[in-house]
């Protein structure tokens, strides 16, 4: 697959979802992307030792030397599972981020969504501290050192993941809405943004709901900081253990299909309400 025509109508899309006011962000971000590099998915059950061996057996011969050199890094983790990853990296001081994505998914109807979502993580990515020890990029709520050891607690990993790929979806549903196709056809994107829904958490929607245009904004910006002052520091807190409480608790999309009229799941529910709940009378004082 020709990776060139599909970043390029995702960055024009992006940029129609987002506003000409974020036009320059969006191209100055997406220039830290080197490429998407497609993958044939595992095909058998050998076990696979070097770098070379990896590259043959999921078809890879975009960057071979690059990847065989250790210039561009490469996730066995996701090739082996057949999944989509973004590696983030720094060249000569500099972001770098490479994604790896598969030709064929499990839910192909999905396969926009997903594109979508990767691409996301290279716009929200950005340098946010660079000296000659260390150099630490941030991408959302989610902070990752590239060069040098500093520790860094990384406790938002997953909440970041889950507002991420709700903005994901609300991007392939605005697409849809205008007629707009990556990979998949109208049919498809249909049933993939009805796949999501049956799987919207109701806290996590009144999160979004509430806070959208100030999360879309501050999220690509980098502004965090001041959109976790916004609703509360002890809010955002409360809210990143809900949704570690949750989905823990349901791991599943079918978990949560099934379990969505017990008691246990109600009340929850109501609890992640609640503090969401706090967030916006916290935003109603300012």
């Amino acid at each position: 697959m020709n990776s060139k025509p599909i970043i390029e109508k995702l960055v024009n899309c992006f940029k129609l979802f987002y506003g000409e006011s974020m036009s320059s962000l969006i191209d100055e971000r997406i220039n830290n992307l080197v490429d998407i590099i497609f993958y044939n998915n595992h095909s058998s059950s050998k076990e696979l030792g070097t770098i070379q061996e990896y590259l043959d057996e999921y078809n890879i011969d975009k960057y071979r030397d690059e990847i065989i050199n250790k210039a561009i890094p490469i996730s066995k983790y996701t090739l082996e599972t057949g999944q989509q990853g973004t590696m983030i990296y720094e060249k000569d001081g500099i972001l770098r981020m490479v994604i790896y994505f598969p030709n064929t998914t499990s839910k192909q109807f999905n396969y926009d969504c997903i594109l979508i979502h990767e691409l996301l993580h290279v716009l929200d990515e950005h340098i946010t501290y660079n000296d000659s020890n260390n150099i630490i990029s941030q991408g959302g709520f989610e902070t990752t050192v590239l060069k040098g050891d500093k520790q860094i607690e990384r406790s938002y990993e997953f909440l970041n993941e889950i507002i991420h790929q709700r903005i994901a979806e609300e991007i392939n549903e605005y697409l849809y809405n205008k007629d707009i196709m990556i990979v998949n056809t109208k049919e498809e994107k249909k049933e993939s943004i009805e796949y999501y829904k049956k799987d919207r958490s109701e806290v996590i929607e009144y999160f979004y709901n509430s806070f959208k245009s100030k999360l879309l904004t501050d999220k690509l910006i980098g502004n965090i900081d001041e959109f976790i002052n916004y609703i509360g520091k002890d809010n955002f807190e409360d809210f990143n253990n809900w949704i570690k409480e949750f989905y823990n608790t349901y791991v599943t999309p079918e978990d949560r299909l099934n379990k969505k009229n017990s008691k246990e799941y109600i009340d929850i529910t109501n609890k992640g309400l609640s503090v969401v709940e706090n967030m916006v009378k916290k935003t109603r004082e300012i």
